[in-house]
């Protein structure tokens, strides 16, 4: 895959969602070695951290997790941009820390500048999904990515709709978190409207998040998690919706039986194997008030777990559960 470089006059770089995404300018790589003509037809995941940084850190599993998960399909570069750190000092954290990932530090801050810099963004961890095409198709944080990797390694992947759709996101993101909850619910609409596929499925998802903010919504909620399961759906999609609406609704029982539904169905598309689609389902089941078997879905998503922070997690989240409490 060709990654191109923008020629621009202007001091600032410019770039664009549906681009072709800017060179990654790399001065050493820490670990893995370079990855681009060479990873024809994988997507990839661009994150810029640096060690010094909690939540960059916080992120390494979950990047080791997709890595692992899509080896055929993705490449994960991480990259910092931090002159004080040196390669030794890198490559002695990466290893320390389980980066399961291509690791590289940026040439003289070139790749911040045409993707951080370009786009007015300064705080990290911030990942870019390129896709399998070589253009930038999403930016933002990297626990916020599973859902935009999966469109775009669907069959179904239609690039000028995720783009569209990405649009949107920047204004349903900060309705919804400002409690905007209608306004958020009619982006939501707009965006139901406007896609298709499993893109449109994402939209009914938001849609039914916004809705379950809201006092009195349980019938509509209930109706669109049905129109959600007769719907071309990632299993990502899923999973955070069911998710999210069952800890907003933890004692809404009509609720509650509908996110089962839309979990026990992303665990069933991923044959039982994603640990993360076997906690939500755990938990749900936890305020269902079905504890024995939250228990075994919980110890089935130790079984799947693939790093030790996972493990961790889950185990830590099963001694809760029998003691009759949330982790």
């Amino acid at each position: 895959m060709m990654l191109i470089s923008l020629i621009l006059v202007a001091p600032t770089f410019a770039v664009q969602l549906g681009d072709p995404a800017p060179e990654i300018s790399v001065a050493s790589w820490v670990r893995g070695g370079p990855v681009a003509e060479s990873q024809e037809n994988k997507a990839i995941i661009l994150e810029f951290w640096a060690t010094w940084c909690g939540p960059c850190v916080d992120s390494i599993p979950h990047l080791s997790s997709l890595q692992a998960e899509h080896a055929s399909d993705l490449q994960v570069i991480g990259i910092t941009a931090d002159a004080d750190e040196s390669s030794a000092l890198i490559q002695r954290f990466a290893n320390r820390n389980d980066m399961d990932y291509h690791v590289a530090m940026d040439k003289e801050s070139q790749t911040w500048d045409s993707y951080m810099s370009a786009l007015q963004l300064d705080g990290i961890p911030t990942s870019f999904l390129i896709d399998r095409d070589g253009h930038l198709v999403w930016y933002g944080h990297p626990s916020e990515i599973d859902e935009p990797l999966q469109n775009v390694l669907s069959p179904l992947y239609d690039r000028a709709q995720s783009v569209a759709s990405f649009s949107l996101v920047a204004m349903f993101d900060p309705a919804l978190s400002e409690g905007r909850y209608e306004e958020a619910g009619r982006i939501a609409q707009q965006g139901i409207n406007a896609t298709t596929g499993t893109t449109k499925s994402t939209w009914i998802g938001k849609l039914m998040v916004a809705q379950s903010q809201q006092f009195g919504q349980t019938d509509e909620i209930v109706e669109n998690a049905e129109r959600l399961l007769q719907s071309e759906v990632l299993a990502e999609t899923l999973n955070i919706v069911s998710w999210q609406i069952s800890n907003n609704q933890q004692s809404d029982q009509k609720i509650l039986a509908s996110m089962q539904e839309l979990s026990r169905r992303a665990v069933a598309m991923s044959e039982g194997t994603n640990s993360d689609y076997l906690d939500t389902y755990a938990r749900i089941l936890f305020y269902s008030g079905n504890i024995p078997a939250a228990i075994i879905a919980e110890e089935e998503a130790l079984r799947q777990a693939s790093s030790k922070a996972e493990r961790q997690w889950y185990k830590a989240t099963i001694k809760a559960y029998k003691n009759g409490t949330l982790p």
